[in-house]
């Protein structure tokens, strides 16, 4: 009788298994494993189909809403199926990191934006010219999110000396100064590897007069207002410097 109930399980999980086999194998979440280069490119257009719109809208800085943010989250869904199937892209990681940034989570936008930049020598692509543009402007958007999260630690800061917390203080200020070399690190990075982008020396020119440089800021931006005098970008950020 033990021998039957010993099978009839063995039987069983056997089934179990085989039913399980048919169903299609899931990322983290919830959308199906990439297994071929068709379904690779089926997962990037629909990415793109959410993304894309919000990131020309982003452009013109008209407000990102809860219905875009709802579809950027749904866009990064599939940039990750993406690398899952394909890690050593640059693509899936921009896309990603640049939907986190839009939508606030800048902490994950940055470990997306730094995967891309690691990936510059696996990259099978990486001397296409779109691949290295796409390389560049991840660079300057860690730039800018790095420099964001130096803000945000030194309104920590601010929060914990009110607090009387000495300490909390200090241990922000310390965060808060190594995003600010980050960024400066990896403004300098996007500048040196287009020198005519004049939107990277913007951003340069915004951590210089965080860090209270302001002399570089000022040539940053006169070296911007050269290459793009009629840019709002540039524009808001020479009254925000000065010239």
């Amino acid at each position: 009788m033990k021998n039957w109930v010993i099978a009839g399980v063995v039987v069983t999980g056997l089934f179990a298994v085989l039913f399980l086999s048919d169903r299609p194998a899931q990322t983290p979440s919830g959308l199906s494993i990439i297994r071929t280069s068709s379904q690779y490119v089926e997962a990037n257009n629909k990415a793109a189909a959410l993304a894309l719109g919000i990131f020309q809208k982003a452009e013109t800085g008209a407000v990102i809403t809860d219905e875009d943010k709802a579809k950027l989250r749904e866009a990064v869904k599939y940039f990750e199926a993406m690398q899952i199937y394909e890690p050593r892209h640059i693509a899936s990681y921009f896309g990603a990191g640049k939907c986190l940034m839009l939508i606030g989570e800048k902490e994950k936008a940055g470990e997306k934006f730094a995967q891309a930049i690691l990936n510059r020598g696996t990259d099978p692509d990486r001397d296409a010219p779109s691949v290295q543009m796409t390389l560049i402007e991840s660079m300057g958007l860690l730039s800018e999110v790095t420099l964001d999260l130096a803000a945000e630690e030194l309104g920590n800061a601010n929060s914990a000396e009110q607090a009387n917390d000495a300490k909390g203080a200090t241990d922000a200020k310390k965060r808060a100064g190594i995003y600010y070399e980050q960024s400066l690190k990896y403004a300098t990075a996007a500048v040196q590897a287009a020198p005519t982008g004049y939107r990277y020396l913007v951003d340069r020119a915004n951590v210089y007069q965080a860090m209270g440089r302001k002399a570089e800021a000022k040539a940053d931006i006169a070296k911007a207002l050269a290459l793009a005098p009629n840019d709002p970008k540039v524009q808001m950020a020479a009254k925000l410097i000065g010239r």
